[in-house]
């Protein structure tokens, strides 16, 4: 009670907003320019027996077989689930909710109920009459992998999941109770019950079929990626503080009892290794990475994040470490490297090259297994044991889940990543940031939906981009190359030594826009005037198999190399120290990991 004798309105712990899913999923086929897209994978047929969506994969495959009712009608809705979190000018309390999280998922697990079993009444304006729309959930995206805890990796079915948590009891919320002390401490909500990988009973196993889908939860190759460039890059820079390759490192080399040469002596110095690099190694790999000119909306400037004086790379984000890893980091180290490590990091390389591709042909998969298999193999025959955390050996599972689940691009966390970036742009009351972020969706959701009918004026979508690139037929190619190979198959060009000189009669100095491919060139800091080239295709281009006559230029892998050349074949066993150059910096010994 108020002085005044009136009650005080009380103010929640906690809100949670909610919008609710089926009035959205309903507009999406009340908009006569989106319905017919809701049906396009029903319609269209793969022609030439590549893969481009996650129908042509297992998991979607399966999930059909078992629910044919559903499968049955191509206006039902198959959907994923993203949850990530961000803290936008740093005033949301930075507390996660850990196992409570199933308590904000409970109204959305109930429309998900009421949706599979009984489904809502909508129109479809493509087809002109309504429908019973019905949806499942097939998988979900989170941030970070679970770990789970047990002797020995064995691939477990949903049902055989289902059964293991059957005894786990968890008590949601964070109550206190009082010790015998009389201290108040956090009570404990997890009972024990003989599972120790297991925390909680997911709640979308309330969800009737989820215990048999094949994929319910994906591992995100955004942040596996830019871990493992991290991992990379920090290593062979030998960064104090993120470098892999640290005293205590060494130290376990020494517990271990291998790799001798690498011991720290009694003043515990340790010697400079083949896979870090000298000063002016650094100098070259860093002032190629500087000078990379890409196309507009391709990338972030990673010049920005180059430091020469002080020769060090900083505020990669996730992004700029997946064009690292895919584009830009074979070619930074061919110069600067022994082969025996820049022939292994290629072929890291360009397995996340692969499995990032938009189009996949199944008839790769069992290879490319074989190709991640051997290029972790012979990574542990380079760097050290404390290099292969988590996130690098959950790069061996990607392709399992590549053969469920289809091209990564429909299940990694950039989509989310970015949107959210754009919802922070809506925080206006800084107080009240949640409710911005809530009044700017509504806000744009609606105008979203209006401007699809609004002709003749410029909207989100018929404006035209930043920079015309388009092509016109009969484009003129002005200056020929001198074009070679270097020894780890990349392609060079010189600008300066022609082929094309106009003087033979085969020498036509114009080509079709249908031949034409794009590309950049990253300039060689060591032989003057090369240049290599890097092939790409604009992210927002993809080949759908509509039109199979048509050229389209995936972004290849790299040329396979063969790593037989490069270690020996008798024991397998390199001598990883390298004599020590007067300009190595000397490892840090207050060096802790990361």
């Amino acid at each position: 009670m108020s002085g005044g004798g009136k009650k005080r309105k009380k103010k929640p712990v906690k809100v949670l907003r909610y919008f609710p899913l089926k009035p959205r999923l309903q507009r999406l086929f009340m908009s006569s320019k989106t319905a017919e897209h809701m049906r396009w994978y029903s319609v269209d047929s793969n022609k030439d027996g590549l893969m481009r969506h996650p129908k042509d994969f297992e998991a979607w495959k399966r999930f059909d077989e078992t629910h044919l009712e559903f499968a049955s009608n191509p206006q039902n809705v198959r959907l994923g689930l993203a949850s990530d979190g961000f803290n936008p000018f740093g005033t949301l309390r930075k507390q996660m909710p850990g196992n409570d999280i199933d308590v904000y998922l409970q109204p959305l697990i109930k429309d998900l109920k009421d949706l599979w079993d009984g489904g809502v009444k909508t129109f479809d304006a493509s087809l002109n009459q309504m429908f019973n729309m019905r949806v499942a959930l097939i998988w979900t995206i989170s941030d970070f992998p679970g770990l789970e805890f047990r002797n020995l990796p064995v691939e477990l079915s949903g049902s055989e999941i289902f059964k293991q948590l059957e005894n786990v009891r968890v008590t949601f919320g964070k109550g206190m109770e009082v010790e015998d002390n009389r201290k108040r401490t956090r009570r404990k909500n997890i009972e024990e019950s003989g599972c120790h990988q297991w925390r909680k009973k997911s709640i979308f196993f309330q969800l009737p079929y989820w215990e048999y889908n094949l994929l319910r939860h994906n591992l995100d190759v955004m942040h596996i990626e830019k871990n493992v460039c991290d991992n990379v890059l920090y290593t062979i820079l030998n960064e104090s503080g993120k470098t892999k390759d640290n005293l205590n490192a060494r130290k376990a080399l020494k517990e271990m009892g291998v790799r001798s040469d690498l011991w720290p002596n009694e003043n515990e110095q340790c010697r400079p290794t083949l896979f870090t690099m000298s000063n002016a190694q650094k100098d070259v790999f860093l002032t190629t990475l500087k000078n990379v000119l890409v196309p507009d909306g391709y990338s972030s400037n990673i010049a920005r994040c180059i430091d020469l004086k002080h020769r060090k790379i900083f505020g990669l984000k996730s992004h700029d470490s997946c064009i690292l890893m895919e584009k830009l980091l074979p070619i930074s180290v061919r110069n600067v490297l022994p082969n025996q490590l820049s022939v292994v990091l290629v072929y890291l390389c360009s397995i996340f090259r692969q499995i990032c591709g938009k189009v996949l042909n199944p008839l790769d998969f069992d290879k490319l297994q074989r190709r991640v298999i051997l290029t972790q193999c012979h990574m542990e025959m380079l760097f050290p044991p404390r290099f292969f955390t988590v996130m690098v050996h959950l790069v061996v599972h990607l392709v399992n889940e590549l053969k469920l689940g289809g091209p990564v691009h429909y299940r990694w966390m950039y989509p989310i990543e970015r949107y959210l970036g754009h919802l922070k742009s809506s925080v206006r009351n800084r107080a009240q940031p949640e409710g911005s972020i809530a009044e700017g969706y509504l806000t744009e959701e609606c105008l979203t939906f209006c401007s699809r009918y609004l002709e003749g004026i410029e909207t989100r979508f018929n404006q035209l981009g930043r920079v015309d690139d388009q092509m016109t037929n009969n484009e003129s190619s002005q200056v020929s190359i001198g074009i070679r190979q270097d020894a780890l198959q990349f392609t060079l060009v010189n600008f300066s030594r022609l082929i094309h000189t106009g003087e033979r009669e085969e020498d036509e100095p114009s080509i079709e826009a249908s031949q034409a491919q794009q590309v950049y060139y990253v300039e060689d800091v060591v032989e003057k005037d090369w240049s290599a080239v890097v092939h790409l295709k604009p992210r927002d281009l993809y080949d759908m198999g509509e039109d199979i006559e048509e050229t389209f230029h995936e972004n290849e892998p790299y040329q396979a190399q063969d790593l037989g050349l490069f270690f020996p074949n008798d024991t397998g066993i390199l001598s990883l120290a390298r004599a020590q150059i007067d300009d190595d910096p000397m490892p840090n010994v207050d060096d802790e990991d990361m």
